[in-house]
């Protein structure tokens, strides 16, 4: 079945991809850092599990005890390391971790569920609805609270199904994809666990929009490519996410990335705005000046100082948007309450929702990434700090807690999401 891609959903996804890696014009052409960055890591994994897996699964051996040793292999994948001696981390710690915690018959159990998920003789929709379920089981058994089990049972399965066949698969993560069925295919991800036939749908998504990005001239080699596409170009995506990329050919640096979105959203004021007073007001509140950082000044009555760490040298300052820029109606970009003061180094953090604030008792208490709190503190930037909204009107203070509770709610998906460094 051809599913209908829409072409204005390709033209964004490509535009912010050209954002963050300028050269790219196709897959394999001009896009050595989007290969560096998203490709080349997997295609070792897929030929590591060629090589020392994909026979043996073929070929499952009826002794429990080669079984176990073969499950225990599997579930070794989820954190294999590379010939850059990082462990690849695809997958979330927290889905995997139980199907390490199996007994001798459980990874006995999952080498046989793996097995006929990959190469057995029925259609893929079968083999989906047998393994998902015992999937189900198996976790349970090694100790997971099954909390996100929609999302697990999307990106295990795809996970594998990718390492055996990535000329048909991918892996599917699931908000990276529930945005992309809304804008490429104007349809929304099914809620429930994954079945056998919402993946044979998913299966003609990916092949349909292999077909338009070849149309349009991007040819992408296998399905890797295509999820390449989806995950680079997802409007969340973030080059080199928390400094885990090692490779200086991965992507821009940040600084040049963030002056490449800048040039583009100032563009995009220029065509749309037709009237010049409110084009101006929009541009100098883009990068965090004039009217609204006045305004934001003004409405904090602090002066021109840091909101979190007191700095008051103008020339380091920023009026940082709360809710980003290009998630913003005209009227919340000039909004005074979707703004703070910020040093440059705190706007940098909370910019990329490292750090943010949390309602407690009224007033608003800094968090900051666990895993930065200890250089942040250094910098002046102290988890547990306070900001104080007694100045604020009571519609001012409800028009700045919500915008605050939507980037609290980022900050916090961000840790959760994180991946540990092995």
């Amino acid at each position: 079945m051809t599913v209908d891609i829409a072409d204005e959903g390709i033209s964004a996804y490509l535009q912010r991809i050209r954002v963050n890696f300028p050269t790219f014009r196709a897959f394999g052409r001009g896009g050595g850092a989007v290969d560096a960055a998203e490709r080349n890591y997997k295609i070792e994994l897929v030929q590591l599990f060629q090589t020392e897996l994909a026979e043996r699964l073929r070929t499952l051996p009826a002794e429990t005890a080669e079984r176990r040793e073969i499950g225990a292999q599997i579930a070794a994948f989820f954190t294999r390391r590379l010939s850059d001696g990082a462990a690849q981390n695809l997958v979330n710690w927290r889905y995997w971790t139980a199907l390490t915690h199996l007994d001798g018959d459980g990874q006995s159990d999952f080498a046989v569920a793996v097995a006929a998920l990959l190469y057995g003789p029925s259609a893929i929709e079968a083999r989906i609805d047998a393994f998902v379920p015992t999937l189900r089981d198996l976790l349970a058994l090694g100790g997971d609270d099954l909390k996100a089990w929609p999302a697990k049972s999307r990106i295990l399965p795809s996970f594998l199904l990718m390492l055996s066949d990535p000329q048909r698969h991918c892996i599917v993560k699931s908000e990276e994809f529930k945005r992309a069925l809304e804008s490429l295919a104007v349809v929304k991800q099914p809620p429930q666990p994954l079945t056998g036939e919402d993946y044979g749908w998913l299966l003609d998504f990916l092949a349909s929009l292999r077909a338009a990005l070849t149309d349009r001239g991007l040819r992408p080699r296998d399905m890797v490519d295509v999820q390449t596409f989806i995950w680079i170009g997802d409007r969340d995506y973030t080059p080199d996410e928390l400094g885990k990329t090692k490779s200086s050919e991965r992507a821009k640096a940040p600084a040049e990335v963030a002056a490449a979105v800048l040039i583009e959203d100032l563009a995009e004021i220029e065509r749309e705005v037709p009237d010049i007073t409110e084009r101006e007001q929009l541009a100098k509140a883009r990068v965090g000046q004039g009217r609204f950082r006045a305004d934001v000044t003004t409405k904090w009555g602090r002066g021109e100082v840091c909101a979190l760490t007191g700095i008051a040298i103008s020339e380091m300052l920023v009026a940082s948007h709360i809710k980003p820029w290009r998630d913003s109606e005209n009227h919340e970009r000039l909004d005074p309450m979707n703004g703070l003061l910020l040093a440059a180094h705190a706007d940098r953090l909370f910019d990329r929702y490292l750090m943010s604030f949390k309602k407690t008792n009224g007033e608003y208490v800094c968090v900051v990434h666990p895993r930065l709190r200890l250089e942040a503190k250094r910098a002046g930037i102290a988890d547990g700090a306070k900001l104080s909204v007694e100045q604020l009107g009571l519609s001012d203070e409800r028009r700045f807690e919500k915008y605050m509770n939507e980037h609290l709610a980022k900050h916090l998906e961000l840790i959760e999401n994180e991946q540990p460094e092995a």
